[in-house]
Formats: structure tokens, C-alpha cells, sequence
């Protein structure tokens, strides 16, 4: 009589040779470049001028929201300087916690709206067109830009 350990693994094994079968099927071809149309000069400057537009427009709240950070940071060194001044001082990490993470996302925050003005459009611009060449980051938001369009 045959011991269940060894129908098991018989059975596994089948399962596993019946199911090489889709391994062989073939890739379909990738569409040829060609279709493709290339892109030009005009195309990426006219892209980069949409991204910085675009980035602007929502690089408002963050400009908003920055002195806001702000001042939630300076009231908590404020309220943290003034629990350390009475007789006995607070030893909980969270006005510490809450300076940093004021100081950080303010920090964030104005790089955010700083990073897409027009100067540093023209800068990207003009670097483009004598290199033929962006940057790392302004690649990635193009590329989601481009992801987000239908």
C-alpha cells in the first residue's frame, strides 16, 4: 500500500510539471519605437514649462502652510521654555518632538515652493538646451506628470 507521504509529494510534483507549461509561453512583441513619435527640443521645453506651471499653482498651499508650521514651533519652544522655568520641569520628549517636526516640515515646505519659481524654471531651461541634459528630479515629476494625463 502506498504511503500518503508519498502521494502528497507525487501530487505536488505533478502540480508543479503541469503548471511548467505556462512558463513557455511567449512574451508578445514590444511595439516598435518607431511608432513612436521623438520627442524634440520644442516638446521637453514646452513639458518643462507645463511642469513648473503646474507645480506653482499647488506650491501655494505650501507656502500657506509654512508660516503656520512656523509659528506652531516658535509657541512650543515658548510654552516648552516656560514649563522649564517653573519648579518642576516637564522630562516628556514631546515639545522637543513637535519643535523638530515644526522645524523640518517648515524647512519642507519652503523648499517645496522655492524649488519650482520662475527664476529657477529659467535656470532648468537654459541648462537643458546647453546640455540636452535635466536633472534627476525634474525627469521624475515629468515622468509623473505624464503618468497622471489620460
Amino acid at each position: 500500500m502506498a504511503n500518503p507521504k508519498n502521494i502528497c509529494w507525487l501530487l505536488v510534483l505533478f502540480c508543479l510539471g503541469w503548471g511548467s507549461s505556462a512558463f513557455a509561453q511567449q512574451v508578445p512583441a514590444a511595439p516598435l519605437a518607431a511608432s513612436r513619435p521623438a520627442l524634440t527640443r520644442a516638446d521637453t521645453v514646452a513639458a518643462l514649462h507645463e511642469l513648473f506651471q503646474t507645480k506653482r499653482k499647488s506650491s501655494g498651499v505650501a507656502l500657506a502652510a509654512a508660516p503656520v508650521a512656523l509659528v506652531v514651533t516658535v509657541a512650543t519652544v515658548g510654552l516648552y521654555a516656560v514649563s522649564q522655568i517653573d519648579n518642576n520641569p516637564s522630562s516628556s520628549p514631546f515639545p522637543v518632538v513637535v519643535i523638530m517636526a515644526g522645524l523640518g516640515g517648515t524647512v519642507a515646505l519652503l523648499s517645496r515652493y522655492v524649488r519650482y519659481t520662475k527664476g529657477n524654471e529659467a535656470e532648468i531651461v537654459n541648462k537643458y538646451e546647453r546640455t540636452h541634459r535635466l536633472a534627476g528630479w525634474v525627469t521624475r515629476n515629468m515622468a509623473q506628470q505624464k503618468l497622471l494625463k489620460p
